[in-house]
């Protein structure tokens, strides 16, 4: 059987799991800048794509005193200035949300961080413009 071999890689950046574990952005961005590697060197034909995580209910900062923003612009600083293909997922999200009329708590799980099936469609949509725009 041979193996199959990915054409195009989305990849969720979890950077706001390093925000929940205290982790500093410089960690986080070297973190991200391995990963590529990684995915660069084992997949060389495909394309890449890196996305922002969804909006989520926290806001405040961490014991660090990094805001979850602090690390979403950073991270996407980054990647711009490395010149990787990205999707800015926590912004298609909100847009579609507010659009919709919608309160966070709707498009969310119980826990605040996960989607739920309309916030699920929420990211395939941002996704999906992307590739349409693309």
């Amino acid at each position: 059987m041979s193996q199959q071999v990915p054409t195009v890689i989305l990849f969720e950046t979890g950077v706001l799991n390093d925000y929940r574990k205290n982790i500093p952005i410089e960690t986080t961005l070297a973190n991200l800048e391995k990963i590529m590697e990684q995915f660069q060197e084992k997949s060389a034909n495909a394309k890449i794509i890196l996305l922002s995580p969804n909006r989520t209910t926290e806001m405040g900062s961490n014991s660090l005193g990094l805001k979850p923003k602090d690390y979403l612009q950073r991270s996407k600083e980054f990647i711009h200035s490395k010149g990787w293909d990205f999707i800015d997922i926590y912004e298609g999200f909100e847009k579609l949300r507010l659009e919709d009329g919608r309160a966070l708590t709707q498009v969310l799980l119980k826990n605040g961080y996960n989607p739920n099936e309309i916030g699920n469609q929420y990211i395939f949509q941002t996704v999906k413009k992307y590739f349409m725009e693309e």
